[in-house]
């Protein structure tokens, strides 16, 4: 028996060459924007707290009394729901965004278009609700721990009742809930997404239609999980140390010319005085943040895609239905199909209306 995580590599590698040679200057800009987004990205703020000023009193009425809480200013609570409200919008925009192009990549790979209006037009709708369904997901793992850790540190002698074992058991315990949460997040990005894709449904009835594929096949995934895994982190150390020498090389260039327009200007204080020394700044600054994404964005098409090849070839090898690669149409899947391949509304164009559609 052949085992489809070692398979695939191959097929991954191959269809990487395929996809990005010849080079393109054209159609390598264009997975350089889809790839940007696809590393995601979060936000946060920092709030102020308004201190209340006391009361002057006289010197002879005593003690100044210690002002209570009191409850933030109209004015005041209503820009930071402003600013909140922007902040899970700006959320809400980069995460569907993001999501979505989980969906432009693989349609790219398996049509050879690389055509981000297309294909981040016509899969809009399924990136949203992916990155509904993953923000559901992470909220469903991290609630109960904040409400156990709340439990702990605000009812009285429930922390020192606990004791050392039992923080240390509820540590251990953690390590399975979240690996089982990851897992699920992971199969939902890598194999789900490519389900969706061939079968034109949603979250969940993609997750029902990968789901006989996965019990079909526990030990080909179970396989999976570890070489995909094995497979990231030698490629993250290697294009780490390359992306830390290519780009160690091109913040030494700024830092350089920083210098030398500090010096021509007599003085970084000098240099800050003048409005032609910041703008000379600020160009600096952004040619340095532009040649850092040079580096770093070739190299990220590369990962990215091979990586998504790597994902699509192990799925199309374990369940041919789900083939999304030409190549993996006829690798495997003579097994565990579940007597699900003659059912109509399994093929490409077949969604129902199943819920998470």
């Amino acid at each position: 028996m052949s085992w489809y995580a070692f398979d695939a590599v191959d097929d991954a590698l191959s269809s990487t060459r395929r996809f990005l040679f010849p080079f393109r200057l054209g159609r390598w800009l264009r997975l350089m924007v889809v790839v940007f987004f696809l590393g995601g990205g979060g936000g946060g703020f920092q709030g102020t707290t308004n201190v209340p000023q006391s009361m002057p009193t006289d010197p002879g009425t005593g003690p100044t009394p210690t002002p209570g809480p009191t409850l933030p200013e109209l004015p005041d609570l209503m820009l930071l729901l402003a600013v909140l409200g922007v902040i899970l919008l700006l959320i809400l925009v980069l995460g569907t965004i993001s999501a979505t192009m989980r969906f432009v990549l693989v349609d790219m790979l398996r049509t050879d278009e690389v055509r981000i209006r297309r294909w981040f037009g016509t899969r809009f709708g399924k990136g949203f609700r992916l990155f509904v369904f993953q923000t559901v997901l992470g909220l469903l793992l991290v609630l109960p721990i904040l409400v156990v850790v709340a439990l702990f540190f605000f009812a009285e002698g429930a922390l020192p009742a606990v004791g050392v074992l039992g923080i240390v058991a509820f540590v251990l315990v953690l390590i399975p809930y979240f690996f089982v949460g990851g897992l699920i997040s992971s199969f939902t990005s890598q194999l789900v997404v490519p389900v969706m894709v061939a079968s034109d449904v949603g979250v969940l009835a993609g997750w029902r239609r990968l789901w006989p594929t996965l019990r079909g096949h526990p030990w080909q995934f179970t396989v999976y999980v570890v070489v995909r895994w094995v497979l990231a982190l030698g490629i993250g150390i290697a294009t780490g140390i390359i992306g830390l020498i290519l780009g160690g090389i091109v913040a030494a260039v700024g830092v350089g010319i920083g210098f030398v327009l500090v010096g021509a200007f007599g003085g970084f204080q000098a240099l800050l005085a003048s409005h032609l020394g910041i703008v000379a700044l600020v160009a600096l600054a952004l040619l340095t943040i532009l040649f850092l994404l040079a580096v770093f964005l070739p190299i990220a098409v590369v990962v990215q895609s091979f990586l998504t090849s790597y994902e699509l070839s192990v799925l199309g090898r374990a369940e041919p239905r789900f083939a999304l690669l030409p190549e993996t149409g006829d690798g495997g899947g003579d097994e565990g199909n579940d007597g699900t391949d003659g059912d109509p509304s399994d093929g490409p164009h077949g969604g129902d209306g199943d819920v998470g559609r």
